[in-house]
């Protein structure tokens, strides 16, 4: 029997399973940087995304390719964040102080 166990890095999950062999995936920026721009431009044709500046799509690509840490989850996560604010403004004060871990993004959004 063959078994393949798939996780984020969680310390309860290493504890238990630290003797099986490892294989680390993450997503590469070039592979990050087409998903944020195809949900930007999705969310934005939806009216889910709403800015005025057009500079303001290339500040959340580079801001939110930059915090991944090849993690779509998380970078799925700032989205559905940011489409809940209303203006400009509001959304480049979500990009200064966008959690740093999916952890904490999850403890954000339950809080």
């Amino acid at each position: 029997i063959k078994t393949l166990f798939t996780s984020r890095l969680e310390t309860d999950i290493e504890l238990h399973l630290g003797s099986y062999e490892k294989i680390s995936i993450a997503a590469t920026n070039s592979d990050l940087k087409l998903y944020v721009a195809s949900e930007i431009e999705s969310r934005s044709r939806k009216k889910l995304l709403r800015t005025r500046d057009p500079d303001l799509k290339r500040e959340i690509m580079d801001r939110l390719v930059e915090g991944a840490e090849g993690m779509f989850r998380w970078v799925a996560c700032q989205l559905d964040y940011l489409c809940e604010l209303n203006t400009d403004k509001g959304i480049r004060k979500a990009l200064n102080s966008l959690p740093l871990t999916l952890f904490a993004t999850y403890e954000k959004n339950i809080g």
